[in-house]
């Protein structure tokens, strides 16, 4: 309905922002940002527009154009100011500023204490600052106020895997994915856990979920290859990944498997060149290694 509008008249800016709106929540970046963008240049109000525009060039990856565009930004409505920290902050942790963006979290929490992304971002910032314990605090304030925050959960299954907890970071993704089953890195992060955790039979049944849930998703096709290796199924798994690498040829743990998948079917010239494609990226990764 909203395309239909702006086909008819383009300047309907309240249109654009409510497009831009609902391309940022289904996960279109792209889109999302042009029409934001768009309302903005058409002066709809900033309150509403540069929180949005911001975190949708997050999400983009557009980094520094963040913290060009809006680092100095003051918007008079406190809760808009909220967001628009939080995503500042982000773009921060985005470049590797984790002191900076710790502080403009906290900022954005003092203004906005309830705000979620912050306090996940925040959360995130203090693992990588190898705060753990503080990281587990501001995780669980979250999880305190925004007990159906799927996102939440996986944050907390993050900080429990490096504190060396690997059964209550798997209860954290088991609650993430009942929270949000559409998200399907949800059921590829829990999955993945519960295969290193050699919990084989619970993994491959959460992957059935998984499967039925979005079976044509490159993780999907990736964990199906994976199963299809442990059960000597090689032709296959190789057959899948190479489907894998089609849509995503970066996608580091596919490289590695058919690099081992290769190497198991003799393709030695093959195998080769994915080993050494994860060790170009990875020079420490010791399977890669060994395996060429």
């Amino acid at each position: 309905q909203l395309k239909n509008a702006l086909q008819e008249d383009g300047s309907l800016v309240e249109a654009r922002f409510l497009l831009g709106r609902i391309h940022l929540e289904n996960g279109d970046i792209p889109a999302a940002i042009k029409e934001l963008q768009r309302a903005f240049d058409l002066g709809y109000p900033k309150a509403e527009v540069v929180p949005l525009l911001a975190r949708a060039r997050v999400r983009g990856g557009e980094f520094e154009r963040v913290l060009a565009d809006f680092a100095d930004v003051k918007l008079e409505d406190a809760s808009a100011q909220g967001r628009l920290l939080g995503a500042v902050a982000d773009a921060q942790l985005g470049t590797t500023k984790v002191a900076d963006a710790i502080e403009t979290y906290q900022q954005a929490l003092v203004v906005r204490a309830e705000d979620v992304e912050a306090g996940i971002g925040l959360a995130r910032a203090r693992l990588l600052n190898r705060e753990p314990e503080a990281a587990e605090a501001a995780i669980r304030a979250v999880i305190a106020h925004s007990p159906d925050s799927g996102e939440a959960q996986a944050t907390l299954s993050d900080v429990m895997q490096v504190q060396g907890k690997p059964e209550e970071a798997i209860k954290a993704l088991e609650e993430a994915v009942r929270l949000r089953p559409s998200v399907t890195a949800y059921h590829y992060a829990l999955v993945s856990q519960l295969f290193r955790g050699a919990r084989h039979e619970e993994a491959i049944a959460r992957f059935e979920q998984m499967k039925r849930q979005a079976p044509n998703h490159t993780s999907t096709r990736y964990l199906q290859a994976f199963i299809d290796a442990r059960a000597d199924r090689l032709p296959e798994a190789r057959d899948g990944l190479m489907q894998v690498l089609k849509e995503s040829p970066d996608f580091l743990p596919a490289q590695l498997l058919a690099g081992t998948v290769l190497l198991r079917l003799n393709d030695q010239a093959q195998a080769r060149t994915y080993l050494n494609s994860v060790l170009s990226r990875v020079p420490g990764q010791e399977l890669a290694r060994t395996l060429l």
